[in-house]
């Protein structure tokens, strides 16, 4: 069980990560 916790968090992180490159990229352009 926290193994899966860990991914989920894990998967938060990258998930907010990608969201904010692309909102910098969008920025740029």
């Amino acid at each position: 069980m926290e193994f899966e916790s860990q991914v989920e968090v894990a998967a938060d992180i990258i998930w907010i990560r990608l969201h904010a490159n692309g909102e910098m990229m969008l920025r740029k352009l």
